[in-house]
């Protein structure tokens, strides 16, 4: 038999319980993200974490300019967007040069803040760093203070303060506004069409491990009767699955693009290629634990994957929960699921690279074949005794 004919009599197997797979694999975790996205997404912001970015700040200027810069670079400290430190223990450190203000005022761009990255920090600490340096120079700060303050030889303290208190108020703006909450940030329904998404990759695994139940795999009894080899038939019914599971997920992303033409925005074929290389790496994943799991324990392993989104994904906000310093908060933003199965797509809303995440993405697949390979000649050899 060849993969077509398999293909086609494997279809009809699918197609007897079309209902329950749609329902089961894409309309719940559609109408969860739809729920979350519409409710929770305008509440929480499930994407915003403890901050505290290690920054060291060098003020040149000097007099009241540079008196109330230290308060404006204090004043974020207290609200846990930067934490001051010394040279050599910085992520960042920002340079603020002598004659910075007098050189906006006329004009001259010759005197610029210096930002410099010390280490391989977040994307999203970069830009926030970036927001408040640019909330220093942008025209519609009021331009016309800084000459009065120049005008006066730095006497007037109380211009100076509100000038720089109006400095502060638009960074802050910046970062809940432009970082996370505006136009380079996600929507509710942005952030949880791509956690409904990872939620049914899960699904997915979950139930191509309950395929081994002997209520289901029975369904698939004809078909494991076909006269071809074991890796064949294995490598057709993986192919087969694959190619079913591949469609729902495009259909799952078109259906989220027609709620919102802004969901799942920008290119669309890197969305697929992420797809193909998590699906294929799920899916192998899946066919070695279905290939030694025990039948008693596959609803427990099976209900296991499928909290994992629940848990890590930032579906739920701890942070408002157990605070953004717990060790729990800090655990749900930093683990292997959300760095691979939430952050690239997050980063293609944004329309930032994933270059960061291609060696994972490498390692992933390594490994994914490896599994596949392993749950191949186990097949093999149960059958040949």
């Amino acid at each position: 038999m060849n993969f077509k004919k398999y293909f086609i009599a494997n279809q009809r197997v699918n197609f007897s319980q079309i209902g329950i797979v749609l329902l089961s694999i894409m309309f719940l975790p559609i109408l969860l993200s739809l729920f979350l996205g519409y409710t929770a997404g305008n509440k929480f912001n499930p994407s915003v974490k403890a901050l505290n970015i290690k920054t060291e700040v060098v003020i040149e200027e000097e007099g009241f300019i540079k008196e109330n810069l230290d308060v404006f670079f204090k004043n974020l400290e207290e609200r846990k967007v930067l934490r001051l430190v010394e040279n050599g223990k910085s992520d960042f450190s920002i340079k603020i040069p002598k004659g910075f203000f007098e050189s906006i005022t006329n004009g001259d761009n010759s005197k610029k803040i210096q930002i410099k990255r010390e280490k391989n920090t977040d994307a999203i600490d970069f830009e926030i760093i970036k927001s408040i340096s640019s909330s220093l120079v942008k025209n519609d700060l009021k331009l016309k203070n800084y000459s009065e303050l120049l005008a006066n030889n730095n006497k007037d303290k109380n211009l100076a303060g509100e000038l720089i208190k109006e400095i502060e108020s638009k960074s802050i703006v910046d970062y809940k506004e432009n970082i996370h909450n505006g136009e380079n940030a996600l929507t509710g329904t942005q952030y949880y069409s791509v956690v409904g998404l990872s939620f049914m990759f899960m699904t997915i695994l979950s139930s191509l491990i309950n395929t081994k139940k002997k209520e289901v795999s029975a369904i698939n009894k004809r078909l494991s009767l076909t006269p071809i080899s074991t890796i064949k038939r294995e490598l057709y019914s993986f192919t087969d699955n694959y190619i079913l599971f591949f469609g729902i997920s495009i259909i799952y992303i078109l259906l989220f693009k027609l709620i919102d033409i802004n969901n799942f925005s920008g290119n669309i074929l890197p969305y697929f290629v992420i797809i193909m290389l998590l699906l294929f790496s799920i899916m192998s994943v899946a066919q070695f634990i279905s290939t030694i799991i025990k039948e008693e324990y596959i609803t427990l392993v099976g209900g296991l994957f499928n909290m994992i989104p629940i848990l890590f994904s930032g579906m739920i906000p701890f942070e408002k929960i157990f605070g953004e310093n717990s060790i729990l908060t800090k655990l749900i933003y930093h683990n292997y699921y959300r760095n691979y199965f939430i952050n690239p797509y997050i980063n293609l809303i944004k329309g930032k690279s994933i270059s960061e995440y291609i060696v994972g993405f490498v390692v992933m697949f390594l490994i994914s074949v490896l599994f596949l390979v392993l749950s191949l000649n186990i097949s093999k050899k149960r059958e040949e005794y």
